[in-house]
């Protein structure tokens, strides 16, 4: 793609050693416990199935390590909500964005554990610090 091509060509002027990967955000290619952190931005409101994204990232990441989300969804504001509500249909058949979707609903229907979340940006953006829970 045009964007891990526009990175590639970063890193090298960098002169950073950094791997690029196209993968199934169901089926991440890593084994199990690979990572130390597990970072998302703004992903959560484009999988059918966030919750099954999630528990990836938590099959990926060390029992001790951290999954930091930056994400964006269902304000808590009544009369944004409300708009968000209301026009979620025509914002995802323009731009394949639920921006209504419940973040820490959805955080707490994974196997998370939520150690730290703030809210910014009239409630819409949230900022999550979890923990896997391992089973």
């Amino acid at each position: 793609s045009v964007n891990i091509q526009k990175s590639k060509e970063h890193s090298r002027k960098l002169r950073r050693e950094i791997y690029f990967y196209i993968i199934d955000r169901y089926n991440l290619y890593f084994s199990n416990n690979s990572f130390d952190s597990v970072v998302s931005s703004l992903g959560l409101c484009t999988y059918q199935n966030p919750v099954k994204a999630l528990n990836e990232m938590v099959r990926v990441c060390k029992p001790k390590g951290d999954i930091l989300l930056l994400e964006h969804g269902l304000s808590n504001r009544e009369w944004l909500r409300n708009y968000q509500n209301k026009k979620v249909d025509v914002h995802a058949r323009r731009l394949g964005c639920y921006w209504n979707r419940d973040v820490l609903e959805i955080v707490g229907n994974a196997r998370l554990e939520v150690i730290e979340s703030k809210r910014s940006f009239l409630g819409m953006i949230y900022f999550i610090k979890a923990v896997p829970v391992k089973r």
